[in-house]
């Protein structure tokens, strides 16, 4: 050891001296675990002032004895929470991580991450979008506030294991949308020309857009739906379950919410559409209340057997190649069909309850932050006749 002689403090506050190797002063105290502990400075205050922010968090309760990396904390707080969330929401934390979050932040000490550093970090990632597409105003920024979504709630455990003494993701400020984010609904023209370019052309896959387009059901509760859902006497699809990625392959799920599960009614035309579809899988496979609505029927393709399920996964690239094909627009995607039946009921004036409940949306609060741009005249129709009252 190089330095000077030590000299010695009150008991537990520890011991002090000059290193020459490091050019630098130490101040080292032992730990109620009997761990040796270095803190060092240009100045002696300066190497004081570490041990006593150390000593401070000790008095806390924070547990002193380990120190991470935020890149390794995260990495243990996912192998964590591997089996408490869904497995597409793990594989989206892990996306965040590895591409975002430990690029600009992992190299920080835990203890030593404070919100600047992480509003630094999101600034630069939008800078990164903004030079990658010019064109968008809101480059990165849905991104961003998923990365701070994730670094929030790990953070919050880190507290709560004592790890760490607040949350400085709390603190940390998010870039916010330029201008309202535009709902892209599709006319009746347009949906009819989708339809139409589906029955011609892609007739399989065509129950599965009408339908869409009828209720506003997610992707994958399509594909999880089953003939027991269906009830043509009643004229009722009943929303029981999802279908998506699950560790290892794909299966079902529960529905996104509690509010997901639902009844929705069907028009004539939609009851009647459905009855004549299960005629024709009645006539080309088996079919059973277990069975899917939504099969391949015509294909002999090797991915699309014949009587196979269609699934999510095959219905999102279609139905975009269909619309730049027949609208000539790359900006619609097959959740479209969900905002598009949602706002045409609310420019028929239905009430946004209704609507709120055939979407299985949370609260109505949720359905009117998304589609409040859609129903500019909703306060002016509701008092056109409100009386006219006079005062003397």
């Amino acid at each position: 050891m190089s330095g000077t002689k030590k000299n010695r403090n009150p008991k537990g506050q520890g011991t002090h001296y000059w290193s020459s190797s490091r050019n630098e002063w130490v101040v080292q105290v032992t730990t109620p675990e009997g761990l040796r502990k270095s803190f060092y400075g240009k100045l002696l205050d300066t190497a004081y002032e570490n041990r006593d922010k150390f000593l401070r968090n000790q008095d806390k309760g924070l547990n002193m004895s380990v120190s991470y990396k935020l890149s390794a904390y995260l990495e243990e707080y996912l192998e964590l929470t591997r089996n408490s969330v869904e497995y597409k929401t793990y594989t989206n934390y892990v996306s965040a991580t590895e591409n975002y979050i430990n690029p600009k932040l992992g190299a920080v000490n835990l203890r030593k991450l404070d919100s600047n550093q992480i509003t630094r970090a999101w600034n630069k990632i939008r800078e990164d979008f903004k030079t990658k597409y010019p064109g968008d105003m809101n480059a990165g920024i849905s991104t961003i506030k998923h990365c701070q979504a994730f670094l929030s709630t790990a953070l919050g455990h880190a507290v709560g294991q004592r790890l760490i003494d607040t949350n400085p993701s709390a603190y940390a400020l998010v870039p916010k949308f330029i201008g309202k984010r535009e709902i892209i609904v599709l006319n009746e023209n347009e949906i009819a020309l989708v339809l139409n370019y589906f029955e011609d052309f892609l007739p399989d896959f065509f129950p599965f857009v009408f339908i869409a387009f009828q209720t506003a059901m997610r992707r994958g509760e399509l594909g999880a739906l089953q003939w027991r859902d269906i009830d043509l006497l009643g004229m009722q699809i009943h929303v029981r379950r999802s279908w998506g990625k699950l560790e290892g392959g794909y299966g079902y799920k529960l529905p996104k919410t509690k509010n997901s599960e639902r009844s929705l009614d069907l028009t004539v035309g939609a009851t009647r559409f459905l009855t004549e579809l299960k005629q024709k899988h009645l006539e080309a496979m088996e079919v059973s209340e277990d069975s899917h609505v939504f099969r391949f029927r015509h294909s002999s393709h090797r991915t699309r057997p014949l009587g196979g399920n269609i699934t999510p996964d095959n219905i999102t690239k279609i139905f975009k190649d269909a619309v730049v094909k027949v609208l000539e627009r790359d900006d619609v995607h097959f959740h479209n069909t969900r905002h598009s039946h949602a706002g045409l009921l609310l420019m028929m004036g239905v009430h946004p309850k209704v609507v709120q409940e055939r979407l299985g949306h949370s609260s109505i609060q949720t359905t009117m932050d998304i589609y409040s741009a859609l129903t500019p005249t909703m306060q002016r129709d509701a008092i056109k006749d409100f009386p006219l009252l006079t005062h003397s």
